[in-house]
């Protein structure tokens, strides 16, 4: 072993070797060899200050990725946790897993997708039935209500359509309802006379009994302060304008 050429680090060199990395004389090295602010204890590699008990890196305090400000880690250098004085935490959806340490060093409050928006399959598992339950319906209900269905008006509904235009009345197809417990997109609605007006299919809609839920939101319908009139098919397709007309009177 011999000593650096620089003539200034006085820092020993591998056989084969002039000069320590960085110090050669003849050009201005990453040390600064050449500069006034020359100092060759920087280039004496210490322990890390963070306790991890390896080198640090040259001229450096600390193994890059160590250093208190930052409190990241890079892999393989025995980084101890501990040491900042880490807490563990949980993570903020509820699902009691403890977040992972550099989420925690990283100021993460969720696991990977466990954000508020989206519960996911680990939270899901402790819900109750009731609330699973409840949680399908408030989905279901969300996305019927964005939903037009049918997409294609029946010719019932487009028979009765026509008739209010002639008789110049305002009218909403497909206006969701949402006042009631089972909201549903009703046929026609006359926000005028706050009316919902049904067409009725005869198979769909199981004449001449109707169907259970048809009966449920009517009831519903009429204790929200709605009217409603409720038409067959086999009424309207032989209904006449001047039917209609005394139908919607009959009402106001």
């Amino acid at each position: 072993m011999t000593q650096c050429a620089c003539g200034k680090c006085g820092l020993e060199v591998k056989e084969g070797r002039k000069y320590k990395s960085g110090h050669n004389a003849n050009r201005k090295g990453i040390c600064g060899i050449n500069s006034q602010n020359y100092k060759p204890e920087k280039h004496i590699r210490k322990l890390c200050n963070c306790g991890c008990n390896n080198l640090a890196n040259e001229g450096n305090e600390y193994i890059i990725g160590h250093h208190l400000k930052n409190k990241l880690m890079s892999e393989g250098h025995n980084y101890k946790p501990e040491l900042h004085n880490i807490e563990k935490k949980y993570c903020g959806c509820g699902c009691g897993a403890e977040l992972k340490e550099r989420s925690i060093l990283r100021n993460f409050k969720f696991l990977a997708g466990h954000n508020t928006r989206k519960i996911t399959e680990l939270t899901r598992k402790k819900l109750s039935n009731k609330q699973k339950e409840v949680m399908k319906t408030d989905k279901a209900k969300i996305r019927r209500s964005k939903q037009v269905f049918p997409l294609k008006d029946t010719t019932i509904e487009i028979k009765i359509q026509q008739y209010l235009t002639e008789l110049k009345i305002e009218y909403m197809t497909h206006k969701y309802i949402k006042e009631i417990e089972h909201g549903y997109q009703c046929d026609i609605f006359i926000p005028s006379m706050n009316l919902v007006i049904e067409c009725d299919g005869n198979y769909w809609h199981k004449y001449p009994t109707r169907t259970d839920i048809d009966n449920i939101r009517t009831t519903e319908l009429l204790q929200k302060g709605f009217k409603v009139l409720r038409l067959w098919e086999i009424d309207i397709r032989k209904m006449t304008l001047e039917e209609l007309r005394l139908k919607i009177l009959e009402l106001k």
